[in-house]
């Protein structure tokens, strides 16, 4: 699927700018926090679903742990309960695009030895051909743990996709967890690891820039900013969905932008 961003005048040249939707090759798992500290995950997670629904991907979509802030949870948002808010921006979103297997979702806070034992078993099905990426979209504790009960020769068709510097240190520096980026790079038969430049640059924006969500006669459009508006920030912040953008547009361009999202939401 090849999206039209409209024409962009470069020199003597016009050009079409796109963005071309792509079939991950093998499966997807996320690991999403939301339950503490700031409310983006409450829009961004709402927005990697959509993402992946939209591209053809949600067949490929093995483990979605949310919550998986394992030590606490915080106060709510603008949508109560944050459990309960990644629930629903993780499960009806999910519900709403279609295409999912509803019992890959999992509260990751509220069922911890579950999730971290699903994550091991999909760890372990992993190969060359049906490789494992995982989206680092929280503390780096549940991913870790999974990574360290898999088998070893299995890691090695593990991607897992970062570009937080909290999400790669939270977990050790703040809760005595093991696990950070670099000890999960130091693991015996590592995974593989690819780090996207910090996609808040560019995705977190201010309201206006989803103005036509909210506007939009598409119910999944309007869907996606009420989780938006359900973070109660006073910006608009996506910014864990560019790695899902990265993954679900062929792993080429690290720079998701709110054109971008919406191009390839609207296809």
């Amino acid at each position: 699927m090849v999206v039209w961003l409209g024409a962009v005048a470069v020199g003597l040249t016009t050009f079409a700018a796109t963005v071309e939707a792509a079939t991950v090759p093998g499966r997807i798992a996320v690991s999403s926090d939301g339950n503490a500290h700031d409310c983006d995950d409450i829009f961004a997670t709402a927005v990697t679903v959509a993402l992946i629904a939209k591209t053809g991907n949600a067949s490929r979509l093995r483990y979605y742990g949310h919550s998986d802030h394992i030590w606490n949870t915080q106060g709510g948002c603008n949508d109560g309960n944050r459990e309960q808010a990644m629930q629903r921006s993780a499960v009806e979103t999910a519900r709403l695009y279609g295409g999912f297997d509803l019992s890959k979702f999992i509260n990751a806070k509220a069922n911890t030895t579950t999730a971290i034992n699903r994550l091991r078993d999909e760890i372990n099905k992993s190969t060359s051909s049906d490789p494992l990426w995982i989206i680092a979209a929280g503390p780096l504790h549940v991913i870790g743990e999974a990574l360290s009960k898999a088998a070893s020769s299995r890691r090695q068709h593990v991607t897992v996709i970062g570009h937080s510097t909290w999400n790669d240190n939270h977990a050790n520096d703040n809760h005595g967890s093991r696990w950070d980026w670099n000890s999960i790079g130091r693991m015996s038969s590592p995974p593989k690891r690819t780090r996207l430049p910090d996609q808040n640059d560019r995705l977190r924006v201010s309201h206006s820039n989803f103005y036509d969500w909210r506007d939009s006669s598409d119910s999944k459009r309007r869907w996606l900013w009420a989780r938006n508006r359900a973070t109660g920030l006073s910006v608009a912040d996506c910014s864990d969905a560019g790695m899902a953008y990265w993954l679900v547009t062929g792993r080429g361009d690290q720079y998701a932008t709110p054109s971008k999202l919406k191009a390839l939401l609207a296809g």
